[in-house]
């Protein structure tokens, strides 16, 4: 994952993409489980994927699907975004991951372009 941007740039490059016209989803310690936030650039907060594609991409003006997972209330940071969800965290994605696809064909039915 740290070298997610090897993989965007080639599929970037492949499907002559810009970095606008590219959605990464990512999970986010910074907001709590069951949130989700879309966004075109911004901070990285750490995130070494995202850095990565940035790297790669030569830009931060992707757009991120920004999936809330919490942090930790002890231990490493590291062994917890590894770590399978509980049952609640769970039920708690079940129920938003269809609000994040009305959220995204929302965005799908939004016109690309208007001209006066």
């Amino acid at each position: 994952m740290n070298e997610s941007g090897i993989s965007v740039e080639e599929a970037a490059s492949f499907f002559h993409l810009v970095p606008e016209e590219i959605l990464v989803a990512h999970d986010d310690l910074e907001l709590p489980l069951g949130t989700a936030r879309l966004q075109l650039g911004g901070g990285l907060q750490g995130h070494n994927g995202l850095k990565s594609i940035r790297e790669h991409l030569g830009s931060d003006q992707f757009a991120r699907l920004r999936i809330g997972i919490g942090r930790p209330s002890h231990g490493s940071v590291a062994q917890f975004v590894l770590d399978p969800f509980d049952m609640d965290e769970e039920i708690a994605l079940s129920v938003l991951f269809p609000k994040i696809q009305d959220m995204l064909n929302e965005i799908n039915r939004m016109p690309q372009e208007i001209t006066l």
